[in-house]
Order: C-alpha cells, then structure tokens, then sequence
C-alpha cells in the first residue's frame, strides 16, 4: 500500500514537472510570437515613419522651391517697383514745370488781356470823338454846298436879268463871304478840336501824375540811378513790368525786400495787377534772396 502511494506520489511528481516544463517552454513561445509580432509591428510603423519621412522631406522640398520662387517674384517685384517711383518722380517734375509755364503762360495772358482792353476802350472814346468831328464836317460842308448852290443859283440869275445884275452882284459877294467865313469856321473849329484834345492829353496826364503822387511811398527814387538790379530775374517780373517799375522810381532788390502790405498794394494798383499775384509770386522773398546773392546781405 504504501509502495502503492509512493508511485502515485512520483507519478505525479514527474507529471509536475513534466507540466512545468511544458508551461516554462509554452510560455517562452509566447512571448517570442509577441516579440515577433511586437517587431512586425514596429517594422510596419517604421516603414511608415520612413513614408511619412520621405513625404515631409518631399513637402519641404516643395516649400522650399516655392520660398525660391516667391523671393524671386518679390525681387522682380521690388525691381519693378523702384522703376515705377522713378518714372512717378520724373513725372511729377515734369508736372511741376508744366504747371510753371502754365502759370506764367496765364500771367502773360492776363497782362496782354488787360492790355489789349485798355487799348480797346482808348479806341472807342477815339472813335466817338472822331465820329462827333466827322458829324461837325460834314455839317460844315452841307452848308458850304447849300452856299455853293445860292451861289450857282445867283449866277444864272445874273445871266438871265441885266435889270438885277447889280443886286446879284451883291447877293453873290454876300454868299461868297459866306462861303469864305464858313471855311474859316471849319478851320477854327479844327483848330479847337485840336487844342481840346492837347487839353486832354494833359488833363489825362496830369491825372495818372497825381494818381501816382497819392499815397507815394517815401522808398522809391526820384531819379534813375547809375546801377540798378536786374529786375526781370524775380519770377513773374517781364520786361513791361521792370520798365514800369522803373519809371515809378523802383530800381533795386532792396526796395522790393523792404515792402509792406501797403507798400504790395499800392505797387499792385500802380502797375494794375492784383496783390495776391504779387504774394503769390513772392516777389518779396525773392528779392531778399537776390539782395544777398549779390551783395552778400539782406535788406
């Protein structure tokens, strides 16, 4: 019996350790299938790591040559934009000198304007008063005809009438120092017509001369001098505008320098233009800059 329970326990024993065995080498096969399948796995993720590697150097090769390209188009941008504010400056010079001579053109313009009115309303008193003196003579003449017709008149009646020769006579001598007093009256009257327009002329003259007089400022001079500035170098000064000048007794950049508002406006109404042309033009500034450009000092 005991020998019995002794094999029983040995049996199992070895049937023990027979199954540890098997469960040791079982379970060392496990875990190599999931080494394996741990390491296919891993395989596969690498082999999509190296796709998704390979993509993104892909992608930042694409990057990169579109980075090239843009930094080209903006270079050719930037070249292409230095060039357009060159042309825009060339442009805007040309633009500022046209607008110069545009303006100096208008100022021309409305000096010869203004020229050409004055001219206008002299030749139409000129005419009136000419079509008063044509009127005169030709009344004057009228009756030099009507005298020259009683004088036919008085011929022919002394031709036909011996009886009235001597009252015909008389009348014709009568008529003929009518016809002689009228010529001296057409000559009289031409005579006065002639001493009333010298009367104007001095009138007229006398005028503008107290006109000019009034409100004289005390910087312009009374005679011309031996040297004078060159008046036409200020910008909208011509050579109309400098003798003009002149004759008011304006010679130098100095007295230009040196004026006042109403030394502007009483400039402007002496040579007819406006004193907002006279600021607008800076004749005083410029004058300053020529005064020290020539001198060495301002006014």
């Amino acid at each position: 019996m005991a020998y019995l329970i002794g094999q029983i326990l040995l049996c199992l024993l070895v049937a023990a350790l027979v199954g540890g065995v098997v469960g040791w080498l079982l379970r060392g096969l496990g875990q190599r299938a999931r080494q394996e399948a741990q390491a296919a796995e891993w395989a596969t993720r690498l082999r999509v790591a190296e796709g998704e590697t390979h993509e993104v150097r892909r992608a930042r090769d694409e990057l990169a040559r579109r980075v090239d390209e843009r930094d080209a188009a903006l270079a050719q941008f930037d070249s292409k934009l230095a060039s357009a504010r060159a042309d825009l400056k060339a442009q805007a010079a040309n633009v500022a000198a046209l607008q110069s001579e545009a303006e100096a053109l208008t100022t021309k313009a409305a000096e010869f304007q203004a020229a050409n009115d004055a001219t206008a309303r002299e030749s139409d008193r000129l005419r009136s008063e000419l079509d008063g003196k044509v009127a005169l003579i030709a009344r004057l003449e009228s009756e030099s005809k009507a005298a020259t017709a009683r004088s036919s008149e008085l011929h022919g009646k002394l031709e036909s009438s011996t009886s009235e020769s001597s009252r015909l006579r008389s009348e014709l001598k009568a008529v003929r120092q009518a016809h002689e007093h009228c010529d001296e009256r057409i000559a009289t009257l031409n005579s006065r017509v002639r001493e009333v327009e010298e009367q104007l002329r001095r009138k007229q003259a006398e005028a503008a001369s107290a006109a000019r007089s009034a409100g004289r400022p005390n910087w312009l001079l009374s005679e011309a001098p031996r040297e004078k500035d060159d008046l036409k170098r200020i910008w909208g000064v011509g050579p109309v505008l400098e003798r003009t000048m002149n004759s008011l007794g304006i010679y130098h950049y100095r007295q230009i320098a040196g004026w006042s508002r109403p030394d502007v406006e009483w400039v402007a109404t002496q040579l007819g233009a406006f004193p907002d042309r006279i600021e607008r033009d800076g004749w005083v500034e410029q004058a300053g800059r020529l005064q020290a450009e020539k001198y060495g000092h301002r006014a």
